[in-house]
């Protein structure tokens, strides 16, 4: 069953005792950047796997299992804004996105807008204009945040807490609407929750597989497990439909300009 994995640390308490065969299952993984998830989703190469909450909003063949994921209630230490001035004095500037995500320049976005009342001056990572800050997340972000490569860090998903009070799913467990995934839902759900317990007894080699994966030190990973919840509670429903509220919108504008 071929299956995808976003590839950054936080999903290790959720994947990995399958990504290891400690427990046995059928999967096959694959593992990419969001963006490149999201585009062979919308290819139909994937039945089941992780995929972030953004591109969930538009792939109504997407199906997520509403216990498994990656959400956070407040800090996560690796999605946000890196930048050598205050966050205040960026209103107007110029924000490079290396995020190669597809939710967190949604997440950014709708931020934006709700403090400062217009959407952020977002440019790709290859824009050759100048940029005073950057959105950056997953490992490379956590490596920055422990090192302090920038004077500031603007934490999304801390700001995001303090907007809305609610937690965030950054991505969900999903089947394909009409797949053998979906028909075995059950089952997979079975297999993410072993996988969990297993993960949950072997701590250590979690934060081990992130010090590798991330670059960072033993407390650094233990500070970024304590950020992320991969065993979904219901309360993260009301974050999630906050979000979908506030990032569809923006997401038929980008739909309507590329049509331009």
């Amino acid at each position: 069953m071929k299956t995808s994995l976003i590839g950054f640390g936080n999903r290790y308490p959720l994947t990995l005792a399958l990504e290891r065969n400690k427990i046995e299952h059928d999967f096959e993984f694959f593992i990419k950047r969001p963006v490149e998830v999201e585009k062979d989703w919308k290819k139909e190469k994937f039945e089941t796997g992780l995929l972030s909450a953004g591109a969930i909003i538009s792939n109504s063949k997407a199906i997520p299992l509403r216990s498994w994921g990656i959400s956070s209630s407040g800090p996560v230490m690796s999605v946000g804004i890196f930048s050598d001035r205050p966050w205040k004095e960026l209103k107007e500037c110029r924000i490079r996105d290396l995020s190669s995500g597809v939710t967190s320049p949604l997440l950014l976005k709708a931020i934006w807008k709700e403090k400062f009342k217009h959407y952020p001056k977002l440019i790709h990572a290859d824009d050759p204009r100048s940029s005073e800050a950057v959105l950056c997340i997953g490992d490379k972000a956590l490596r920055w945040y422990q090192n302090g490569k920038y004077a500031f860090f603007e934490d999304l998903g801390l700001v995001w807490h303090e907007m809305t009070g609610t937690s965030i799913p950054y991505a969900f467990w999903c089947v394909k609407r009409g797949s053998k995934a979906e028909e075995y839902k059950n089952e997979i759900d079975k297999k993410l929750s072993s996988s969990y317990s297993w993960g949950k007894k072997n701590i250590d080699k979690i934060k081990e597989s992130i010090m590798i994966s991330s670059g960072v030190n033993k407390k650094t990973a233990k500070q970024y497990l304590e950020c992320y919840e991969v065993k979904l509670e219901k309360k993260i429903l009301q974050g999630w439909n906050i979000f979908k509220e506030l990032t569809r919108p923006i997401i038929s504008k980008e739909r309507y300009d590329n049509k331009k």
